[in-house]
């Protein structure tokens, strides 16, 4: 299969116009298409952005590959961080009219019934896809539920003991949280005060 390579391909694509010979597209933070779309998600992170469409029967096959990082705070200590995304997708694009009165749809009815490692599919209203926003979601699942400073997981904050000092006064001595849960949870707890 022989593909089109170009520097143009517009954030609104016309499916209608995509053929089985694959269209690519390649996008990087210099040429800046894709700035205005993703910048509440990566702010000035640099990105890179690779697109394929083809026809696929009657439906449209979309791969890509995104690298980028997310400016996040780590859910431990509040300091910030960038967490590194690689992620690549695989999207079925299938144009559906709207239903019309009398009609009839089948579909999965649980989540359970996927299949894991299956190509997404997604429903279009419409021939015509904005780029931009079908990206920006895409980025926008990558984003952890709880962000931690590091990938590895192993990793204890540097701050973290210094921000329970400050919060916290375990009795009267002060003595250390660890000592005081080996003891007995409950006694631990009979003790902390807040700082004011």
């Amino acid at each position: 299969m022989s593909s089109k390579k170009s520097n143009f391909f517009p954030l609104k694509l016309n499916l209608n116009e995509v053929t089985t010979d694959p269209l690519e597209y390649s996008s990087n933070s210099q040429s800046g298409e894709l700035k205005a779309a993703l910048q509440d998600l990566i702010g000035s992170e640099p990105y890179e952005v690779h697109l394929s469409c083809e026809k696929v029967g009657n439906a449209y096959l979309l791969k890509g590959d995104i690298q980028t990082g997310l400016p996040l705070e780590c859910s431990d200590c509040g300091a910030p961080f960038v967490h590194p995304v690689k992620h690549h997708f695989e999207d079925i694009l299938v144009v559906n009219e709207a239903y019309k009165r009398g009609d009839h749809a089948s579909k999965n009815n649980h989540a359970h019934e996927w299949e894991e490692g299956q190509p997404e599919c997604t429903y279009l209203e419409s021939p015509f896809l904005d780029l931009g926003e079908l990206l920006h979601e895409e980025l926008a699942l990558q984003e952890p539920i709880r962000p931690e400073g590091s990938t590895d997981p192993k990793h204890t904050c540097e701050d973290l003991s210094q921000i329970k000092r400050k919060w916290l006064s375990l009795g009267k001595d002060g003595g250390s949280f660890d000592e005081q849960i080996r003891k007995s949870p409950f006694e631990a707890l009979k003790d902390i005060k807040l700082k004011s």
